[in-house]
């Protein structure tokens, strides 16, 4: 191991795109509602000049770290290294597209190594694909814990034109999106079959899970706020991220070495050493949703309410309203915690219980 010095740190992303993406993400492979294990998945119908793979690699280049001693990166003096050193790398100059695929991030040191005054070391990572959460105004319909079914607004919960929504990750939770909450944007919609309800789509990079943990999953916490009760219920779930890669660089157009049938590599990796991954967003209300997608709703308690398709399924959405903007929280020194939810005490908890385990990579019952 050779010792650093003087330099400079950049992060290049490399990637293809999917030419079809379109911000509805009807360029996206969808999965429908169906009783597991069935997939019900249909593709994107796009022409042969918007392909959901592009042929040639694309790459992007952070604005570079400073490296002024060797304690600047783990291992720089020779020495044992320590476990990580953390690095926030900036893109905003030169974005990550919402739609690539195939992505793997390169740290490039370049400066003093050892004798040399110029060296460069590389490392590489395969990060997930842009993975898409969405959430949307589903306060037409409410859970009836009594009966426990979906019910039509009315009474004490009426539908309602949310004002805004919170967004937090990870273990513990912290808070990083907010949309509208305060400021000028307008807020969530009424939900009409029509009109369609207001839906916002995030696109979050994760890293893969833990070598250690293979089943290993990321934390979600979405809720709608008002400023006047009633706020519907805090919804969690998770997810391990989408695949969208292939295992070659470049594919024939035709033939034995064409680009395969796309598969849905989020249940598991193909053993053909020829494939491509392209994993399914979810359909919900007949509206392309996300991987993640949470329907904000009020209820009478924690939200253990059957999928908003699961037969009989709520009435299908004509049309929506695509929300923009927002607070990117995640660019915070510091992420603040995730603020509170209405929420009673033990539905938090079960709530925390859930994340802990996604964690560990186990299934709470």
């Amino acid at each position: 191991m050779q010792t650093v010095g003087v330099g400079n740190l950049v992060a290049v992303a490399r990637y293809h795109r999917n030419a079809c993406y379109k911000p509805d993400l009807s360029g996206e492979r969808v999965q429908s509602y169906a009783v597991p294990p069935a997939l019900v998945i249909t593709d994107p119908a796009c022409t042969a000049l918007l392909p959901t793979r592009t042929n040639y690699q694309e790459i992007s280049v952070s604005a570079p770290l400073a490296i002024t001693s060797a304690a600047d990166l783990p291992g720089g003096s020779g020495g044992a290294p320590p476990a990580s050193i953390e690095k926030l790398f900036d893109f905003s100059a030169d974005p990550i597209p919402i739609n690539a695929t195939d992505l793997f991030i390169q740290v490039v040191y370049r400066g003093q190594l050892g004798e040399e005054t110029d060296g460069i070391a590389v490392g590489n990572y395969d990060a997930r694909e842009p993975t898409f959460f969405a959430m949307w105004n589903n306060t037409d319909y409410y859970f009836n814990d009594a009966n426990l079914q979906w019910t039509p607004q009315g009474g004490s919960f009426p539908a309602r034109s949310l004002e805004g929504a919170r967004v937090c990750a990870g273990v513990p939770s912290k808070w990083v999106y907010q949309y509208n909450i305060g400021d000028i944007q307008p807020g969530l919609g009424f939900p009409t079959p029509v009109s369609g309800p207001g839906v916002v789509r995030l696109g979050f990079l994760l890293a893969n899970p833990s070598a250690a943990i293979p089943a290993q999953r990321v934390s979600f916490r979405a809720v709608g706020i008002n400023s006047e009760p009633p706020s519907p219920l805090l919804r969690g779930s998770s997810t391990q991220g989408q695949r969208r890669q292939a295992t070659k660089e470049l594919y024939d157009t035709t033939g034995p070495n064409a680009l395969p049938a796309p598969s849905n590599c989020s249940i598991a990796l193909p053993t053909s050493t020829n494939y491509w991954c392209f994993d399914a967003i979810q359909k919900r209300r007949g509206l392309n949703m996300g991987e993640v997608a949470q329907p904000l709703y009020f209820g009478d308690s924690l939200n253990r309410a059957p999928d908003v398709d699961a037969p009989p399924a709520l009435a299908a959405f004509i049309g929506e309203r695509t929300r923009t903007g927002g607070l990117n929280k995640f660019d915070d020194a510091t992420l603040s915690d995730c603020p509170p939810a209405p929420l009673r005490a033990e539905e938090l908890r079960w709530i925390e219980l859930q994340e802990q385990a996604n964690e560990r990579g186990v299934k709470l019952e």
